[in-house]
């Protein structure tokens, strides 16, 4: 399918689905409504959280016309108010000293000089740090990142990994499901910890349906017609779950210009009856030399076996000549044994014990038995025993006063909700002194991917309606965050 379908030359398809089905507008070109289904809904709330309270970057993957563009534009929409985003051209960071310049470029100051780009770059997420106290934390966003330089990138995430992280300037890249091999695979995954992946699934046959029938509902068209369950199969079919490829095939499909993979298979499947004689020749020649070798092979197994019947057999005699004896060929009364040439069969009483002396030793070394006993297999030397691993040191909270232990989390019934969150004690830490007079914070510790996961939480309530009435009362900086409503067992 080639751009030149849904152009504008001729008429174009829009203007064929307007006399056809009746529609006021294109529904593909509508960027509203945000569609929420397929984790997109999920991956938007995660941004905003994170963006706002959190202490990791952020690496967002999924195919080619997933809606990475459309997800972190809805998330600028939201934010933006309360968050200052600063885009940066994966194009354009083409070195470490390119990406230097951008990030200075974006706050409209000139980049330093003499310095190292490593230094260039602690001294920007210092600046960031300053930012955030005053109440503007930035995010840098930086859209179809496979596009930069990996060694910038790479630069930029330990950089952000040595800074204040709490405080710091949030990267957020995005690109294809290959993005994490192309900044250096799981072994730089594992040296970065403060990495965190969000990835966007192919949509399914429903998620296309609840994709399509708010815009066709918006631009007068017949969801039933155009949604209909041939037509639907068609479009999860040729799209392969990716929204920008079906806003290209979906005209077509429409239209009837467009058919399945599965159709343009069997369609494929055709088999000329021309080739069929070719087919039948090569059987022939196959079983004509076949024939032939299977003859000549007749013929060459009944010659030998002519051969084998006219030649005399013989007769042989194995003999077995004694240590102390000589063989003598030349002796008179010696019986030759038939087909043996040139030696004789040795006296019995010679090979006694008692036989006559002819004065020679025996040959040392030699052993009557042909086969000699295997040595004894050494026994395996017993492996060391593993060292205990050590202990784990008991944990110390910073501030025990809010502290409250998972034990105690999970016993306790009722609803609360999750205001922060992140692998670093400080990141909580910093939020409950920056809101000192609520007593109600809370936080605690668990285990998220083996590591430890602290977690901020607005206290122990009831009902829902008594934790809403308590919401409310929040100062507005929190109460923009969207806190997470959930029981209080299950933070």
């Amino acid at each position: 399918m080639t751009d030149s379908i849904n152009s504008l030359e001729g008429g174009g398809l829009f203007l064929r689905l307007q006399e056809r089905f009746g529609l006021r507008e294109d529904p593909l070109a509508m960027e509203s409504p945000f569609y929420p289904g397929a984790q997109r809904q999920h991956v938007l709330e995660t941004l905003r959280h994170l963006c706002g309270f959190g202490d990791l970057a952020l690496l967002m993957t999924g195919g080619r016309g997933a809606g990475k563009t459309r997800l972190l534009g809805e998330l600028v929409r939201s934010e933006g108010s309360r968050l200052e985003f600063h885009r940066l051209a994966a194009g354009r960071i083409e070195s470490p000293e390119a990406l230097v310049r951008s990030l200075f470029q974006s706050l409209g100051r000139q980049a330093p000089e003499g310095v190292s780009p490593r230094e260039a770059l602690k001294r920007f997420f210092a600046r960031s740090e300053e930012a955030t106290r005053k109440g503007r934390r930035q995010i840098l966003l930086i859209d179809d990142a496979g596009q930069a330089a990996p060694g910038a990138l790479r630069l930029l995430l330990e950089t952000f990994q040595d800074s204040d992280r709490g405080a710091a300037a949030v990267p957020v890249l995005a690109g294809t499901e290959d993005l994490p091999e192309y900044l250096g695979g799981e072994a730089f995954e594992e040296r970065l910890v403060c990495l965190h992946r969000l990835s966007l699934p192919p949509l399914g046959r429903d998620d296309i349906r609840q994709y399509l029938e708010p815009r066709l509902a918006r631009a007068g068209g017949k969801a039933d017609e155009l949604l209909s369950a041939r037509r639907l199969e068609q479009l999860a079919a040729t799209s392969q779950g990716s929204i920008g490829r079906l806003q290209r095939i979906a005209p077509a499909v429409w239209l009837g210009m467009s058919s399945s993979p599965a159709s343009r298979s069997r369609a494929n499947t055709g088999f000329p009856f021309g080739y069929l004689r070719w087919a039948g020749l090569a059987v022939v020649l196959l079983g004509a030399s076949w024939w032939l070798v299977s003859s000549q092979y007749d013929r060459t197994v009944e010659k030998e076996s002519v051969r084998s019947e006219e030649a005399p057999q013989r007769t042989r005699a194995i003999i077995s000549i004694g240590p102390e004896t000589e063989a003598e060929p030349n002796q008179q009364d010696a019986v030759e044994p038939e087909g043996i040439n040139g030696y004789s069969a040795p006296d019995p009483a010679d090979t006694l014990p008692g036989g006559p002396d002819t004065g020679e030793s025996p040959v040392d070394g030699r052993s009557e038995d042909p086969f000699t006993a295997p040595e004894p297999e050494p026994e395996p030397e017993p492996e060391p025993e593993p060292e205990p691993e050590p202990e784990p040191e008991p944990f110390e909270p910073a501030m025990p006063e809010r502290f409250v232990t998972r034990e105690v989390v999970n016993r306790q019934p009722g609803y609360t909700a999750q205001l922060v969150a992140g692998y670093e004690e400080n990141t909580a830490i910093q939020f409950l002194r920056r809101y000192s007079d609520l007593e109600s914070l809370r936080y605690t510790r668990s285990q998220r991917n083996g590591r430890d996961w602290f977690v901020v939480y607005l206290g122990q309530y009831d009902s829902m309606e008594s934790l809403r009435s308590s919401l409310e009362k929040l100062p507005s900086s929190i109460r923009s965050q969207q806190p997470w409503v959930r029981a209080l067992n299950d933070i």
